[in-house]
């Protein structure tokens, strides 16, 4: 399997592991992160291997741990070794910690674009207006919502024309169980989101079904978790129309890290196997990943340095 595969079905996977209810976000013991991701050339006659700073990203975080400012670096050409700035954001908040404006910089520094929110009491965006480099409006887009009598979120819409109208249901225990998008220039349906949880509250199941008037695909989550409530195993296995579509299997460790990913085709045979390995510094933040195929082959590096 070539990298441009892996490249292209680890960010499919990426896109599609994420849980339903987040975790608190925990802050930030640092003011400022830098990732540098690695990719590598391999030699498969003499068996050596090249490696390539192939984009980097710097965050900065103010003392509450919001973030005030992402750039990101990236080499434009894959024969250049330099990195160029390909996109740059400085944000700000109110003192609820709600961010109020975001704004978007050029490769050369100047403002590209401006987005100021606003909120509801219950710290929903309400608003966005789009301004242009120069100060002025360019266009606004204005939220509204609908909760039920415990404060779930039970409807949400925005003012664009064709704009998607989302509706949800909460079982007994104010649990999201179903999910629904339409599109609001017909009140057609998008997608179906459907929810299953253990008794501890953790989601152990998600099927969603794409319409657009039939059915797209199918996409089927299970997972499982320690006696902590720690995510240790999630399969997903996605069903295109009725045929037999790709099923992946991961593992976590005690951090939640994946440290195996198993991917089998749609006949159910094999596909491929890769390994995760991390490393941590003395505060307990990640400062290497790297990513393994079988007879130990290194992939992929992300290194992570930080500033306290």
């Amino acid at each position: 399997m070539n990298i441009k595969k892996l490249f292209t079905l680890t960010i499919i996977i990426f896109l599609l592991s994420g849980l339903v209810l987040a975790k608190e976000k925990k802050k930030v013991n640092y003011k400022k992160k830098i990732t540098l991701e690695y990719g590598f050339t391999h030699d498969y006659k003499s068996g050596e291997s090249f490696k390539k700073l192939e984009k980097k990203i710097v965050v900065k975080y103010n003392n509450k741990g919001n973030l005030i400012e992402r750039a990101v670096y990236k080499s434009i050409y894959k024969s250049h070794r330099t990195l160029s700035l390909i996109e740059k954001r400085k944000y700000k908040y109110d003192i609820k910690g709600n961010k109020i404006e975001e704004v978007e910089y050029r490769s050369d520094g100047s403002p590209l674009s401006k987005i100021k929110y606003k909120y509801d009491n219950k710290g929903n965006i309400i608003g966005k207006a789009y301004h242009k480099p120069n100060g002025s409006l360019d266009w606004k887009r204005e939220y509204k919502y609908k909760y039920d009598k415990k404060g779930n979120k039970i409807k949400e819409s925005w003012n664009i024309p064709g704009g998607l109208i989302y509706k949800c249901k909460y079982n007994n225990k104010e649990y999201l169980i179903e999910e629904n998008a339409y599109y609001g220039r017909d009140g057609s349906l998008d997608y179906t989101k459907k929810y299953k949880y253990d008794k501890k509250g953790n989601e152990i199941e998600r099927v969603e079904y794409h319409s657009n008037g039939f059915l797209v695909y199918q996409l089927k989550l299970k997972y499982k978790y320690d006696s902590k409530g720690n995510k240790k195993e999630m399969e997903t296995h996605k069903l295109v129309g009725s045929s037999a579509g790709r099923k992946w299997k991961y593992k976590f460790d005690s951090k939640e890290n994946k440290i195996e990913e198993v991917w089998y085709n749609p006949d159910g045979s094999l596909d491929l196997i890769q390994e995760f390995k991390y490393k941590y510094d003395k505060k307990g933040n990640k400062i290497e990943e790297a990513t393994y195929i079988p007879e130990n082959q290194l992939i992929d590096l992300t290194e992570y340095k930080y500033e306290y």
